[in-house]
């Protein structure tokens, strides 16, 4: 769904901290605001009503969609859709204080961004931003990620048509000969395509 900011979240510590973040983040829905749930993992109180609009957006989101999972005793996997972008204030403010490390994912075709970072007891390391597209392309063979372009195009559509809605950064990454990889599956695909 467009807006809808899908996330992965992987927190790493010792077992009593993930124990008491578990918890806190059990408590979301006796928050309100996701302000106020944010502020929950710090001991924060303040108005949360007749806010500016900023001030419902400190901790990343509007709003967090999550669902939490439990596999080891020093791991702790939280997953599920934001509103328009990640977390990250909030995974970043709660590295530094319980001294953990979070490694997180977020996805947003919608607006075709995405990206991954790792907070190690507050400080961000190995920072990726890019498109969608782009994020995709890491898990998927370039010919795998131009066959599901190639599931949504119409008839109508001419190469250069299919090349718009690629993300320049993947045109980037696949270089001339990924482009002329594209191209022929292009073509192949027009003629064997009953549309």
């Amino acid at each position: 769904m467009a807006n809808y900011c899908y996330n992965y979240v992987r927190i790493t510590g010792d077992e009593k901290t993930l124990d008491l973040l578990q918890e806190k983040f059990k408590n979301y829905s006796n928050t309100k605001y996701f302000t106020e749930f944010g502020d929950t993992f710090f001991d924060i109180k303040r108005d949360y009503k007749s806010q500016n609009f900023d001030f419902y957006y400190q901790y990343g989101t509007k709003w967090w969609d999550f669902q939490i999972q439990r596999d080891e005793a020093t791991e702790l996997i939280i997953t599920g859709d934001s509103a328009w972008s990640p977390p990250t204030p909030l995974l970043q403010k709660i590295s530094e204080t319980y001294n953990v490390e979070i490694y997180s994912e977020w996805d947003e075709p919608g607006n075709d961004f995405a990206g991954k970072v790792t907070h190690i007891n507050g400080v961000e390391k190995d920072l990726l931003e890019c498109s969608s597209q782009l994020f995709e392309l890491e898990y998927k063979t370039p010919e795998e990620f131009c066959e599901g372009i190639l599931e949504n195009i119409d008839e109508g559509y001419e190469f250069d048509d299919f090349m718009e809605m690629i993300s320049s950064d993947v045109i980037d990454k696949i270089g001339k000969k990924g482009v002329e990889k594209f191209k022929k599956m292009f073509y192949e695909h027009r003629e064997t395509s009953t549309y």
